[in-house]
């Protein structure tokens, strides 16, 4: 008959405690020995370059979700914005050469005006006018997503903006709004 093990059996219990400082220093340990391992090579840094120069390249195409106001929405990351910008333009400027862009949005000014860390994580746009919208951004990518409420009209310098309620975004799918933001232009940095 197999035995169950009992927690005493277990050299590595003590990892279970998330906040515990002894797993903490043991993760801080691991991921440095790991970082270590895969940076540490010149290979490495010629394959980030190449892929920053991929990321950053002026030519790319923006990729623009459609929310039924006429507008044409996109969140947009470059090396000016590396945290990125939530922009909208109109069909006609879309198919432009160079079109112009409403920034909704612009994290990085947004998090250095307050000093902080903020990445973006969502939008959800409240159907039936599309003038309401809740966006969610995060500090730092490991904490969960806060939200801010944001009102726009037709006319940009009218956009107000502001706090919820520090609160966790709602599952995927759960809110009766129309969904999330359209895809980004390219992998989260």
């Amino acid at each position: 008959m197999t035995r169950l093990a009992d927690e005493g059996d277990d050299p590595y219990l003590w990892l279970e405690d998330l906040d515990g400082a002894d797993a903490a220093r043991w993760v801080r340990d691991r991921n440095a020995e790991t970082v270590a391992a895969l940076t540490g090579s010149e290979a490495f840094a010629g394959l980030r370059a190449e892929i920053r120069q991929v990321l950053d390249a002026e030519d790319r195409i923006p990729w623009p979700g459609w929310r039924g106001d006429g507008f044409y929405y996109n969140f947009w990351q470059d090396a000016t914005h590396p945290r990125g910008v939530w922009r909208r333009t109109t069909l006609d400027q879309y198919r432009r050469r160079e079109p112009e862009w409403d920034v909704l949005l612009d994290v990085d000014a947004l998090a250095a005006e307050e000093g902080e860390n903020w990445v973006w994580n969502d939008v959800t746009v409240l159907r039936h006018g599309y003038e309401r919208c809740l966006i969610w951004l995060s500090r730092a990518a490991a904490t969960p997503p806060w939200c801010a409420s944001s009102t726009w009209c037709a006319v940009p310098s009218s956009r107000t903006v502001s706090r919820c309620p520090r609160r966790r975004a709602p599952p995927a799918g759960s809110t009766p709004t129309t969904s999330t933001s359209p895809p980004t232009s390219g992998p989260a940095r």
